[in-house]
């Protein structure tokens, strides 16, 4: 018994990953499931979280252009302290010069403007606008990926469902052939060997048909989780791989339109900007930074105001200051040389990202060719297998054709079938993907 306590245990501990076979299925369109993940999938949020984090870079950069105001107030209890006094001939008593006032109160409004920066604080926002470009972009891009992984899940769950199908189709056929043999044994027209290979084979279909059932629970995980459901909900894919696809154009019209639609691309233009801008921004430190500044205080007392008394007084000052860092050990330098050296690789993988993309249109492109030519073949395949089946299994019963023609037979059914299945499945994946990588 102690063997199987961690079993039950485990079994105790970890849901079922199905639900009951009472609880209906979601009956899902493909369209459904793409709206569903664009609205829900972790990464597409996680992109439109980054366009917010971009756009309080943008405010924030825009803002350190603008007037800055600060507040500063304060209290002050001094020690007691004898007056500063003094005493002249011709007056009986001491003439204070500077009371004692131990309660000091004090504010001050402080307004600082950048007048000229060495274009460093306008770089800066230019900087950060375009890398809020470069994220929107990025999330166009991560969107079109969530589009394409889903549609591609969404047919592998239907291959799934059909290729259990077919097996399970196989099974009855098989069968059938199984109960022939039998009779046929019985009366002594067939041998014992003969129906222990129709078992054998049955036996066969059987794994795969367990595998087939196993596919379908894995695929339906794979979309669910790419849906943000939970994992146990069960789906039913309605949409089936038929209808007209519309007509693909030439090779070089589908790469011009990617070189100008697809989002990753775009997205890379805008991060060479970026850093370029940065760098003009970091150049800035060689020029000097003026700024204007101007104050107003409001005190009790006022030091400003002589001779000091105990009550409120305001007064001002406006300035305007020129910093200029003479010597930094090359530290500007080494920055404007840090910022070109990303600029020059941020340029060198734009390059190299439109020659991938190049590349990824025109793999997608012969793909969907040779998928397209696929289904033609297959659909021919499985007419000639169904055909032939019908024929040997008729002279089979008529014991026209030995027991292994049928089986023979059959298997080259089922691979017909199941060849089929994948071919309309993968050219429907291949169009997607070909949408993927022209951007659409």
């Amino acid at each position: 018994m102690r063997r199987f306590f961690p079993l039950a245990l485990l079994c105790f501990l970890v849901p079922p990953l199905l639900v009951s076979q009472s609880e209906p299925a979601m009956q899902l369109s493909l369209d459904e499931a793409v709206q569903m993940a664009l609205e829900k999938n972790r990464s597409v949020v996680i992109g439109l979280v980054r366009i917010d984090e971009a756009d309080a870079r943008v405010q924030r950069a825009h803002s350190s252009r603008l007037p800055k105001v600060r507040f500063l107030g304060g209290y002050v209890r001094l020690s007691e302290v004898e007056p500063f006094s003094f005493t002249t001939p011709f007056a009986p008593m001491p003439i204070t010069i500077a009371p004692t006032i131990l309660n000091n109160f004090r504010t001050r409004l402080t307004l600082t403007q950048p007048i000229f920066t060495g274009l460093r604080l306008s770089n800066l926002s230019k900087s950060a606008k375009y890398g809020s470009d470069a994220a929107r972009e990025e999330s166009h891009h991560v969107n079109s990926e969530v589009v394409f992984n889903v549609t591609r899940a969404y047919w592998n769950l239907y291959r799934a469902i059909e290729t259990e199908v077919v097996i399970s189709e196989t099974i009855k056929q098989i069968t059938e052939h199984l109960t022939d043999v039998q009779n046929f044994a019985g009366v002594g027209m067939a041998t014992a060997n003969a129906v222990l290979k129709v078992r054998v084979q049955l036996s066969e279909v059987q794994l795969k048909h367990i595998e087939a059932k196993n596919r379908i629970r894995l695929a339906i995980l794979h979309l669910n989780n790419l849906l943000t459901l939970p994992l146990e909900t069960k789906i039913n894919p309605i949409e089936r791989p038929t209808g007209a696809v519309a007509a693909i154009a030439e090779l070089p019209v589908l790469i011009s339109r990617a070189l100008e639609q697809r989002s990753d691309l775009r997205s890379t233009e805008f991060h060479v900007k970026m850093l370029d801008a940065n760098l003009s921004a970091t150049r800035g430190g060689w020029f000097p930074q003026v700024y204007l500044q101007a104050n107003y205080d409001y005190a009790r007392p006022n030091p400003r105001v002589q001779p000091i008394k105990d009550d409120w007084r305001d007064t001002w000052d406006v300035a305007v200051t020129v910093e200029f860092t003479l010597w930094d050990w090359f530290n500007t330098a080494g920055e404007a040389s840090e910022a070109r050296a990303k600029l020059e690789q941020a340029r060198l993988m734009s390059d190299q990202a439109r020659d991938l993309v190049k590349l990824d249109v025109s793999e997608s492109y012969f793909k969907l060719l040779e998928e397209e030519d696929k289904v033609e073949v297959a659909r021919e395949g499985q007419g000639q297998a169904r055909e032939n089946y019908r024929i040997t299994q008729y002279k089979f019963r008529e014991n026209l054709v030995s027991n292994t023609e049928l089986l023979d037979a059959e298997v080259a059914l089922l691979q017909a079938k199941l060849n089929q299945t994948h071919a309309e499945i993968d050219y429907r994946i291949a169009v997607a993907s070909l949408a993927r990588s022209i951007g659409g």
